[in-house]
């Protein structure tokens, strides 16, 4: 890997996206974040571009790239992208752009899929190696398993599922930014159900580092990204309120439909 080289990061602008540009910087890499619209909380060199419709992503960079760690996606968190068909096509025309261009540059390619994929309801340990475990639920999440074996096909990718990132500047909506927010109004978490459904949380610097050892060690394979102990609601909320010293946990305030959900994968 040259020392001119520069290293893209697609999604720049996310939670990943920042942690990841952050951790290639304080490698001394040169970074060229690639970005929907132009972030404030990046300190790298941006490309502003909508991979999905504008020129290939290759006829846009100048020099030669060493590297691509690609997090853009069309992901349903909003109404802005609603788990429909058409959006999980967006996903795949971002992906058909940086496949071009990794192509092209013949470079290392890290893609960042999810653990979304497995199915949540089977309490069993999820390994990356049993397609029994798959379970596709949305056009979301065909979209990123057809990425997943797209990208495999090539000689330098690595996959890796990622579970649930947190970190600063998580989204206001999320489950652990929003019983952050009640507990510091010292304001009541409700908890659906018994509180028993898992999530697997994973810091986004932790990510960072696992995804650019990834990108500069070219290797091929599949790999979760996930804490080795998932966490319950119940445990979430009670931790929450216990860290910041206010609220207080309420739970049967309504029954929760994925009770059953588990988050337990081998890493």
């Amino acid at each position: 890997m040259g020392h001119g080289d520069s290293i893209v990061v697609t999604g720049a602008g996310g939670l990943v996206g920042r942690a990841v540009c952050a951790a290639l910087s304080a490698q001394d890499c040169n970074v060229l974040a690639v970005v929907r619209e132009e972030s404030t909380f990046l300190d790298q060199k941006q490309l502003v571009a909508d991979l999905s419709k504008d020129p290939q992503l290759n006829e846009r960079i100048d020099g030669r790239v060493s590297g691509v760690i690609h997090l853009d996606a069309a992901v349903p968190h909003s109404a802005k992208y609603p788990d429909t068909e058409l959006f999980s096509n967006i996903t795949r025309q971002i992906d058909d752009n940086v496949l071009v261009a990794v192509r092209k540059w013949e470079c290392p390619v890290v893609y960042m899929s999810t653990c979304g994929l497995y199915d949540r309801s089977s309490p069993e340990i999820k390994y990356e190696s049993d397609s029994r475990l798959i379970k596709i639920e949305s056009p979301y999440f065909a979209a990123k398993h057809d990425g997943e074996t797209r990208f495999l096909s090539e000689s330098k990718a690595v996959v890796l599922r990622l579970a649930a990132p947190i970190g600063a500047g998580l989204k206001r909506g999320l489950v652990v930014s929003r019983f952050v927010e009640l507990a510091r109004n010292n304001q009541v978490l409700e908890v659906w159900g018994s509180g028993s459904r898992e999530q697997n949380f994973i810091d986004a610097e932790d990510v960072a580092n696992i995804a650019t050892r990834a990108v500069r060690d070219p290797q091929t394979g599949l790999f979760n990204v996930a804490s080795g102990r998932p966490t319950t609601m119940l445990t979430l909320a009670n931790t929450i309120v216990d860290v910041i010293g206010a609220g207080r946990v309420k739970t049967g305030v309504a029954s929760d439909p994925r009770e059953k959900d588990t988050a337990r994968y081998s890493i």
